[in-house]
């Protein structure tokens, strides 16, 4: 297994909630396995580029 990362010094607001309208909304592709835990979050039309 190849892992790559960068780190993000960028600042997040936290405590901000999503309705589940918005979290069932979200471009999610689950694995079979745990899919609960395991999945690809895809980028939309409207994702920033990285830095």
């Amino acid at each position: 297994m190849t892992v790559t990362a960068q780190l993000d010094t960028g600042d997040y607001p936290t405590g901000i909630e999503i309705s589940n309208k918005e979290m069932k909304e979200l471009p999610i592709t689950r694995d079979p396995w745990h899919g609960d835990w395991n999945y690809t979050l895809h980028p939309t039309h409207d994702t920033p580029e990285p830095h």
